[in-house]
C-alpha cells in the first residue's frame, strides 16, 4: 500500500519532526509499504499553500494517509485528513490498523 504519513511540523523542532517522520517510516517500509514522508522534502522558498499543493498531489497517488500524533491540533495536518476523506483515501492513526501491502 502507499501510505503517506502526516503530523505536526509547524512549531515543533526540525530535529525532532524529521525523526518522528522517520521513524513512522521505517516502521511502515519494515512492513512493506511504500511510503510518501513530506518531511523529507526541501522546500525552502515555497510558501505554506505551495506546499499544501505538493502534498495535496501526494495525497491523490497514495492508498491511505497515516495521521501521526498530535494531528489534530496541527492546521496543517487537519486540511490534509478532510482532503484525504474528500478524495476516498483510507486514513489510519495506529499502524497496526494498516492493511496489508498491496501486490501489484
Amino acid at each position: 500500500m502507499k501510505v503517506y504519513i502526516s503530523g505536526p511540523m509547524t512549531g515543533v523542532p526540525e530535529n525532532e519532526y524529521k525523526l518522528a517522520f522517520a521513524e513512522v517510516e521505517n516502521e511502515l517500509r519494515y512492513r512493506g509499504h511504500s511510503v510518501f514522508n513530506p518531511a523529507r522534502l526541501e522546500m525552502n522558498g515555497f510558501g505554506n499553500e505551495e506546499h499544501i499543493a505538493i502534498n495535496f498531489a501526494a495525497i491523490t497517488i497514495c492508498d491511505a494517509v497515516f495521521l501521526m500524533k498530535g494531528w489534530k491540533e496541527n492546521a496543517g495536518a487537519v486540511r490534509k485528513y478532510y482532503f484525504a476523506r474528500a478524495h476516498n483515501k483510507k486514513t489510519y492513526e495506529r499502524i497496526e490498523d494498516i492493511d496489508e501491502p498491496q501486490t501489484e
